[in-house]
């Protein structure tokens, strides 16, 4: 009734058709339906209305979901990067503490996956993130995975290898941080993977063209040696009476 509304209807028909559906329909849902459906006819104003409305609910700006959607909105839809922007600060004051760390991590990820974002100022507040909580590990998995996500992206050999400079030095960084043996074994691998695909196309069209990049072999067999050295190393601390240090999950 909504889509027959929207696109054959006008305003009036739209609303009394809303007004009964969230009667007996979940209301938040039915709020985030009617938005995705002005999205979806190019009636971008009414959209942004409803995400207006959704955002002035006392019980549904508590979602971390309807700021997230509402950023998504702003940045992808409309190109309007400031008003996306702003509405962290306000998603803060609304959402429960304990959302804050992962909505403000999911902020910095829209940076980087859309194409009016900005990765660096998604890496700034990466940045900020992990100094405050430096073992979220999920944090840490986050960033990388976006890292990496990137580098299919760019659209020149160049661009490409950088975006693998960039990875490497995350996972550089992350494997200096205390970890358990689970924790270790998991990041190393993942690097590893990373260095055997990304990592070893991008170096072997590097070295190519300009013949002094190292290989995505030699990058691979230097993180495995990494990772046997990281692997002693806690054997060292257990057979020294250490437990090394917690992962904050």
């Amino acid at each position: 009734m909504l889509n027959l509304e929207v696109e054959y209807g006008d305003d009036d028909g739209v609303e009394e058709a809303f007004k009964n559906a969230v009667q007996v329909q979940d209301p938040l849902e039915m709020h985030e339906k009617l938005a995705s459906i002005y999205i979806d006819s190019g009636r971008h104003a009414k959209a942004d209305g409803i995400f207006e409305r959704m955002i002035a609910n006392k019980t549904f700006r508590a979602s971390p979901e309807v700021w997230l959607n509402y950023a998504t909105f702003l940045l992808e839809t409309l190109g309007n990067a400031d008003r996306a922007r702003a509405l962290l600060t306000k998603a803060l004051h609304s959402v429960p503490t304990n959302e804050h760390r992962l909505l403000t991590a999911k902020f910095a990820a829209l940076e980087f996956r859309s194409v009016n974002g900005d990765a660096e100022r998604g890496r700034t507040i990466f940045e900020g993130l992990m100094s405050e909580w430096s073992k979220w590990s999920s944090g840490w998995d986050m960033w990388v995975d976006i890292e990496r996500s990137r580098i299919s992206t760019q659209s020149s050999d160049d661009a490409k290898m950088e975006a693998v400079e960039k990875t490497r030095e995350l996972f550089e960084r992350i494997v200096k941080l205390p970890m358990k043996k689970r924790r270790a074994k998991f990041v190393f691998k993942k690097w590893l993977d990373f260095e055997n695909k990304e990592g070893a196309a991008q170096y072997a069209a590097g070295t190519s063209k300009k013949g002094s990049k190292k290989t995505g072999g030699s990058q691979a067999e230097r993180v495995t040696v990494l990772a046997r050295e990281y692997a002693q190393k806690l054997e060292d601390k257990k057979a020294g009476g250490g437990d090394g240090e917690d992962d904050d999950e």
